[in-house]
C-alpha cells in the first residue's frame, strides 16, 4: 500500500471541543488514522465557543504549526497550517549494479560456447557440479559485465535495500 499524506479541512459542524458531540463522526476519522490538529475554538458567539472548523492529517510530523486567526468578516475564525517542505532526508546508500558499458553480446556468447561445460557436468557429486557451474558462469558474467558500487540518494526500496542488483 502506498503511504500518501492526507490533509482534510472543513467545517464539520461537529464540536471537537466536546467529546460527546457526534462521536460516530469522530470515530470515522480516528479509524482511518487521521488526527485533528485544531485545538482552539473556531466559532465564537456570545453564548458558545466551539471547534467546528477542522484540519485532519495522517502525517502530524509534517505539520510545523497550526493557525487560528480572528476574523471580523465571518462568525468563523480562519484556520490554517504551516507544513514542512523537506520533511525527510535520507542518507545516501550504496547499491551494486552491473556495468554494461563494455559489454559485447558476441564476445559473451562466444565465451559461453567455448567453455568446457562437460568437465563440470561429468563430476560425480551434484553439489560440487552445481558449485562449479555457478562459479564458472559468474566468472564469465563478471568479466563481461562487472559489478560496480553506486551511491544513491533517497529512501531505499524494501526489495532493493543494499542488496546486489544482478540484472
Amino acid at each position: 500500500m502506498e503511504e500518501k499524506e492526507i490533509i482534510f479541512t472543513g467545517d464539520l459542524n461537529c464540536d471537537y471541543g466536546n467529546s460527546k458531540d457526534h462521536p460516530d463522526i469522530k470515530d470515522i476519522f480516528k479509524v482511518n488514522g487521521l488526527e485533528q490538529l485544531i485545538c482552539s475554538p473556531t466559532r465564537i458567539t456570545s453564548h458558545s465557543k466551539t471547534i467546528i472548523d477542522v484540519i485532519f492529517t495522517n502525517c502530524k510530523d509534517n505539520i510545523l504549526e497550526t493557525i487560528v486567526l480572528h476574523n471580523s468578516l465571518s462568525d468563523h475564525e480562519l484556520t490554517g497550517i504551516v507544513r514542512k517542505i523537506n520533511i525527510k532526508k535520507y542518507k545516501p546508500f550504496k547499491i551494486h549494479v552491473r556495468d554494461y558499458s563494455a559489454y559485447g553480446v558476441l564476445s559473451f556468447k562466444k565465451k559461453i560456447a567455448n567453455t568446457d561445460w562437460k568437465t563440470i557436468i561429468n563430476q560425480g557429486d551434484f553439489n560440487q557440479c552445481w558449485y562449479q557451474f555457478k562459479k564458472r558462469l559468474s566468472d564469465i558474467v563478471n568479466h563481461h559485465a562487472p559489478l560496480k558500487e553506486k551511491k544513491v540518494r533517497g529512501k531505499p526500496v524494501a526489495h532493493q535495500g543494499n542488496k546486489t542488483n544482478n540484472a
